[in-house]
C-alpha cells in the first residue's frame, strides 16, 4: 500500500515540477506532462521501494529546505574564496577520503552531490559512508580540517534531525 502511496505521490509532485517549469495549462502541456510522468513513475519502480520495504529513509522536508538554502549560500561564498585563491596562488590540490558518521544512502549521496556543488571541491568515489574527495586547497592536515568543515555544514543537521 505504501507502494501506490508513494507513486501516486511522485507522479503529482512530478506533473507539479513539469507545470511549475512549463508555465502553461494548456491541455496538450499537461498531458505530455502526465505522459512523462507516469514513465518516470514506471522506470523508476523499485528503486526505492522493495518487496519488505523501502531501502531508506528520506529527511523531513524541513532539513532538505534547510540544507538547500545553506548550500545555495555555500556555493556562492566558496566561489568567492575560490576566486581569491586562485587569483594568489594559493591552491594546492589534496586528495582526501573521510568517513562519514550516517549510514543512510541517500543522505551520503545528498552529502556527496553537495560537495562537488561546491565550487574547489569534487567528489571522486563513494563507497558506503566514505567519500574521497579532492580539494584545490590543501589544509596540510591531510584534508581533516576540510572533511571537518565538510561534516559540521553539511551532515551534522541530518544527524541532528534523527536520520
Amino acid at each position: 500500500m505504501d507502494k501506490i502511496i508513494f507513486q501516486f505521490k511522485l507522479f503529482g509532485f512530478l506533473l507539479g515540477v513539469w507545470m511549475l517549469f512549463s508555465l502553461s495549462l494548456a491541455p496538450v502541456n499537461i498531458l505530455i506532462g502526465g505522459l512523462f510522468s507516469l514513465l518516470v513513475v514506471f522506470l523508476s519502480k523499485g528503486t526505492y521501494y522493495h518487496d519488505q520495504g523501502s531501502y531508506f529513509s528520506l529527511p523531513s522536508f524541513g532539513l532538505l529546505l534547510g540544507h538547500s538554502i545553506r548550500l545555495i549560500l555555500d556555493m556562492y561564498y566558496a566561489g568567492f574564496c575560490l576566486l581569491v585563491t586562485i587569483i594568489k596562488g594559493n591552491d594546492d590540490p589534496i586528495i582526501f577520503s573521510m568517513d562519514l558518521e550516517n549510514n543512510n544512502l541517500f543522505i551520503t549521496t545528498l552529502i556527496a552531490n553537495s560537495i562537488t556543488l561546491t565550487p574547489g571541491t569534487i567528489t571522486l568515489d563513494q563507497r558506503r559512508n566514505r567519500l574521497l574527495v579532492l580539494s584545490v586547497k590543501n589544509d596540510f592536515q591531510q584534508g581533516k580540517t576540510i572533511g571537518k568543515d565538510i561534516k559540521t555544514r553539511l551532515e551534522q543537521p541530518f544527524l541532528k534531525g534523527g536520520i
